[in-house]
């Protein structure tokens, strides 16, 4: 007798539960995605170490140092390393929470040299640029989301202005 209670109480427990034990749904990513065009000839291999798609929050910048010092206080997020030698690469940056409200400058970023922390130059900057400007397009940033066609184009022969010059 004590046994025919039970089905339905547990049933009851069953079907109230509604999933409230379940596990909240996993965060969505937060960043930007595009294609970098490479469309000049590439320069000799062992001037090519890496190439990556840099995000900062802050811009601009007064020198080579205050780059640094982003990157190592984590205001700027990179992708990884791009594919060398190719017409076109894509990428994704994804950022980590706390999130900044807007991206200031997104570059691709080319290290021609062995120096990890000194031999870098942007090879291209998402906005427009002139000989002697460089106007970065501002990405407001959306927590969950992917902005997508962040697209770039490297001119290995025409770079931008260098950020800090």
């Amino acid at each position: 007798m004590k046994s025919f209670w039970l089905i339905p109480s547990l049933l009851f427990v069953l079907l109230s539960c509604d999933q409230g034990l379940a596990p909240p749904p996993p965060e969505l990513p937060t960043g930007i995605r595009g294609t970098v065009v490479f469309v000049s000839d590439w320069p000799p291999p062992d001037s090519v170490q890496e190439l990556r798609v840099v995000a900062f929050q802050r811009f601009p910048f007064e020198d080579s140092a205050g780059i640094i010092a982003e990157v190592l206080a984590g205001r700027a997020f990179f992708s990884d390393t791009l594919p060398r030698f190719v017409d076109s690469a894509t990428y994704e940056v994804l950022l980590q929470a706390p999130f900044p409200d807007t991206l200031r400058y997104v570059a691709v970023a080319w290290r021609y040299g062995p120096n990890l922390f000194g031999d870098w130059w942007v090879a291209a900057v998402y906005g427009s640029f002139s000989q002697d400007t460089v106007v970065p397009r501002k990405i407001p940033v959306i927590p969950q989301t992917v902005v997508e066609s962040v697209d770039m184009r490297v001119d290995f022969r025409h770079l931008p202005p260098q950020p800090f010059e």
